[in-house]
This record gives structure tokens, sequence and C-alpha cells, in this order.
């Protein structure tokens, strides 16, 4: 299911977007839509825990608060979400990518371009697709290997943290994650660490930051990370 959120203060804009996309996802997979009337409704659904999309159009042009401030809260909260510009001017263009958007989109918006990139868009999710399946109370939760940024062991609990979403924890041995996950892009740190290289800012002796979060680094998987020509 591909859950996407709209966010546009007109509401025919809106309406528009969202037929055509209908026509254009409806012979690729599975989708479900939710409109919010501007940036302040937005960020409200984020403060209460209730903002969970792969996709959001965001209009940039909005009385109240615009695309541009919505988009860079959603990113200073690392909220996981793909973004795609949709405005009525190219103005903000070059700034809607330092949002990290996925496109940008002039109204009217054009059929064929938006199942161009909607296409686009579709491809590269099916290509960063595996995963890691986590059982916690009897529920399977599957979360993208590219979306998690470490796992800590805590006794015989593995606790999983993800980029803009609640931590997760089960039972397992580090170890063996770690023999599952070396070549996908995670490392050992610690005994009690491992982590994915590609959220990785820095890297010494003393330990790793990533995310604005410090892990240390023991003397065994420093020399190991050296030997291996792994840092």
């Amino acid at each position: 299911m591909l859950k996407i959120a709209v966010c546009d203060d007109n509401h025919r804009d809106a309406e528009l977007l969202i037929r055509q996309a209908e026509r254009i996802l409806f012979a690729r997979t599975e989708y479900a839509f939710t409109c919010f009337g501007d940036g302040r409704e937005l960020v409200c659904a984020v403060e209460q825990g209730d903002f969970d999309f792969d996709l959001l159009f965001l209009d940039i042009h909005m009385k109240g608060m615009d695309g541009m401030t919505a988009a860079a809260y959603l990113r200073e909260r690392e909220v996981d979400v793909d973004v795609i510009f949709f405005t009525v001017s190219q103005e903000h263009v070059y700034e809607g990518y330092t949002y990290r958007a996925f496109a940008y989109l002039l109204k009217p918006v054009q059929e064929e371009r938006l199942k161009r990139e909607l296409n686009r868009y579709l491809d590269e999710k099916e290509r960063c697709t595996e995963s890691l399946n986590v059982t916690v109370r009897g529920t399977t939760h599957r979360v993208p290997l590219d979306k998690i940024l470490y796992f800590e062991s805590d006794v015989r609990k593995i606790i999983v943290h993800i980029l803009g979403r609640e931590e997760l924890q089960f039972y397992g041995k580090l170890d063996e994650l770690q023999e599952m996950l070396e070549t996908k892009g995670f490392f050992r740190c610690h005994q009690s660490y491992l982590v994915n290289r590609r959220f990785v800012d820095t890297v010494n002796r003393t330990g790793v930051r990533l995310k604005g979060r410090a892990l240390p680094v023991s003397r065994r998987y420093w020399d190991i990370l050296k030997q291996t020509r792994g840092i």
C-alpha cells in the first residue's frame, strides 16, 4: 500500500492531482490518499504522531505556513517521507531540492509529466526494497534496510533505531545480524552496536557519529575496522 499525502490550500488543485494520480497508480500498486489544507495541518499531524506516509505532494505557495517552511520542519525532525513539490512558479525550484525533493512539478500539473515522475518514483522504490522482517509481540514489521540507523544490543533484546520512526525491540543476537548484514553496508563498532554506514558522519578511535548521535568504538572493533579497511 502506497500511502500518499497531498498538502494544498487549493482544494480543486488537490482533487485534480489525486484524480490524475489514481489513473496512473491503478495499474501498478494499491494506494491511499490523505489531504491536508495547509502546512500547519501537516505539522500538527506530525506532532500528534499521526503522520505516516511514503510520499507527500506539497504545494509551496499557501496561506499561513508555506510549503518550504513545512519541508524544513519535516527534514529537521527527520520525518521519513519523500516529497514532490507542486506549485505555480519555478521561483523556488532550486531551494526545493535542498530539502531532498524527489521532483518539482508546475501547476497545472500535466498528467504525462506526473506519470513519468510517479513511475520513476515507484521504480526507485522497488529497487530499494531490501528489508528486515522484525517480529514484535506477534506482529511482523517490514523495515527497509536503508532506513535503519543502527542496531543496539540490550541483554537478550535488539533495539532497531530507524530514521524518522519509533524504535523497535525484538529478541535476537547481534552476531547473527552482523553476519547477515555485513555485505549490506553495516559494520560493528562495539559489542553492543551494529551501524549502517550510509548514515555515518564521522568515525574514529573514540566513536561514531551519525544523525547527531554518538556511539562508542571499542578497541577490538577499531582494530578490525582498520585491518579490513572498513573505515
